[in-house]
């Protein structure tokens, strides 16, 4: 059965721990995860993915695994975070 958590909140880093603490499970303990962001454009989000969910599902993912997570496109974070805020777009 595939379980999903749905959260309503403001607080993305608090939305992420919390969906995975309902979940109850650990989808990447023994597993090498590669990670890869929607970062499309630097549009705010649901255009692109929020730096800040972003960074909180890392931060996770390297706490729940105990393998390498690979995080495709982190190369561009700095770009595109620079984009938001030269357009001064809160995610």
């Amino acid at each position: 059965m595939t379980k999903i958590a749905v959260i309503s909140t403001k607080d993305r880093v608090y939305g992420i721990n919390k969906s995975l603490e309902l979940l109850g499970i650990n989808p990447v303990k023994g597993k090498h995860v590669i990670f890869k962001p929607n970062f499309n454009t630097a549009d705010p989000p649901p255009a692109s993915s929020s730096m800040e969910t972003v960074q909180q599902l890392i931060i996770k993912l390297k706490e729940m695994g105990d393998e390498p997570i690979t995080e495709t496109l982190i190369e561009n974070i700095e770009f595109i975070k620079g984009e938001m805020e030269k357009r001064q777009i809160n995610n």
